[in-house]
């Protein structure tokens, strides 16, 4: 282009080609040198389930002999500042909850004992099954499965730790009234312990 001769809207083209195109390469070579994850985040970054379901510890296989009893401990830590009531609420009228309610003080720790009472006349292999809901802090849930097995009669724990969570996530739901703060729980046991 002379300085005396029209500019062209072609000639403003190219000009712009020229100075940005050797920058937008070197851009793109920076770009293709950074290696992203082929598959997931690959940071632990699972999104839990949002603050208004029940959240899950796992589902629970017991084997048990026939003629006796499937037993569940949950043991359960308030670790939060206030007195808390802690119940278990079997979807199957088979199982029996002791105590009916816990209710523990501050940083106070307890125990609820499920069990479910196997027929003697039960026969290997045949499967029972219940929803256990507890209510505490916040709302919990887990799959109970009986199977009757010879010579398997171990007790599962559960434990709970019914915590303020006071971290703030990224995928925390900013619409959910947040009257108790969360928790975390985790299941182990004597028994077989499967999380689904």
């Amino acid at each position: 282009m002379s300085s005396g001769s029209p500019t062209t809207l072609a000639d403003v083209a190219k000009s712009a080609a020229d100075l940005f195109g050797p920058m937008a390469k070197t851009g793109m070579g920076m770009l293709g040198a950074v290696k992203l994850p082929s598959k997931g985040c690959g940071c632990g970054c699972e999104i839990p389930p949002p603050c208004w379901m029940p959240q899950p510890l796992g589902d629970v296989l017991s084997k048990t002999c026939a003629g006796s009893k499937a037993v569940i401990r949950l043991h359960v830590v308030n670790c939060g500042i206030q007195a808390r009531k802690i119940t278990a609420e079997p979807t199957n009228k088979a199982v029996s909850v002791a105590p009916a309610s816990l209710t523990l003080g501050p940083l106070e720790e307890g125990e609820i004992v499920l069990s479910w009472e196997v027929p003697a006349a039960a026969t290997k292999g045949q499967t029972q099954k219940s929803l256990v809901r507890i209510h505490g802090c916040k709302e919990w849930y887990f799959r109970w499965t009986v199977e009757v097995a010879d010579g398997e009669c171990a007790a599962v724990d559960i434990d709970i730790e019914d915590c303020p969570d006071l971290i703030h996530h990224w995928y925390d739901h900013f619409y959910c009234p947040r009257p108790c703060l969360g928790g975390t729980g985790r299941t182990a046991g004597t028994g077989t312990v499967s999380h689904g």
